[in-house]
Parts: structure tokens; sequence; C-alpha cells
């Protein structure tokens, strides 16, 4: 007759799928768990962050708190118009115009040696940086050329502006003759 304490028990099939199941799980959720957690911070953040921006704009739209009027440029007639509306509006002098034809004329070249030493940079990073940091190099040189170079252009628009003392648009003045002489020079 056989004892039986020695006689081992048969194991169970649900104890074992169970324990492969739950290990299963368990590493499921230390593999995706801090994605899944990330996903979930980053869906709340935006959520907050749109309704901060409705709150925002719901503000705004209120009547009789902000007037619309003042938004628009001018009800004037013309660009020459328009300008002279805002030089007695914001109350400016010969001499400030002046100073700030200067402080726009230097961030426009500001803008002009940024562009050309990106281009550079960014042209010379092909020989002298490995592959792997090309990735980010490259586009985020192209990246900083581009605004260097929209901010070029703003800044001769407003130089040309002030020197003409007329609002015109940005297409108006890209279709000028004069346009590379006036960001250049």
């Amino acid at each position: 007759m056989t004892n039986p304490i020695d006689k081992k028990p048969e194991p169970d099939p649900k104890r074992e799928s169970g324990l492969i199941s739950r290990t299963g799980k368990w590493t499921g959720k230390q593999m995706l768990g801090p994605y899944i957690h990330a996903g979930k911070t980053l869906s709340g953040s935006l959520s907050r962050i749109s309704l901060s921006f409705k709150e925002l704009f719901a503000r705004f739209r209120r009547p009789g708190t902000i007037n619309h009027d003042d938004y628009l440029w001018s009800q004037a007639r013309d660009e020459k118009a328009a300008f002279e509306e805002l030089y007695v509006s914001n109350k400016w002098t010969a001499a400030g115009l002046v100073t700030q034809r200067k402080a726009i004329r230097r961030t426009k070249f500001a803008m002009i040696i940024m562009l050309w030493i990106l281009f550079c940079l960014t042209l010379s990073s092909v020989f002298y940086i490995g592959n792997v940091f090309l990735f980010f190099a490259i586009p985020a040189g192209l990246c900083m050329i581009f605004i260097a170079g929209i901010r070029a252009f703003q800044f001769a628009l407003f130089e040309a502006q002030l020197d003409e003392r007329a609002l015109f648009t940005f297409k108006q003045f890209i279709s000028r003759e004069d346009l590379f002489s006036r960001i250049f020079t």
C-alpha cells in the first residue's frame, strides 16, 4: 500500500493555464504599460489644451468684452491713408519712424546673415556629421533657413511700408519690381 503523502498530486490544468495567462498579462503590462500611460497622459493633456482654447475663444466672442473693430487695420480708402491713420493713432513721430526704420533694417540684415550662416552649416553638416545625426541636422537646418528667410522678407516688407508710408500687403510686396533690391539693400 502506498502512502498518500508520497503520492504526487496531478497538475491542475486550470491552474497551469491561469499561471500562463497571468504571466502573459504581467509581461504585456510591463512591456506596453509605459506607452499606454503616455498615450492616456497625452490625450488628457490635449483635451485640457483644447478646452482652454475653447474657453479663450468663447471669452473673446462674448458681446461687450471686445470691440471687434479694434482688430481691423483700418477703415481707410487706400494704403497711404491707412498708414497715416495708424501713424496718428499710435502717436508716432518722424524721429520715431527713423529709429524704427534703422532697427528694422538691422534686423533684416541680421536675418540675411543668419540665413547664409545656416545654409553653410547645413551644407557642411553633410560632410562633417555622422549619418545618424543627419536625420536631425538637415531638417532642423532647413527649418531654421526657412524661418530666417521668411523673417527677412517680413522685415523687408516693414521697411518698404515705412519708406513709402503705405500699408500694402505681402502679395503686393512680392509682385513689386524692386523686390530683390528692397530685400538685399
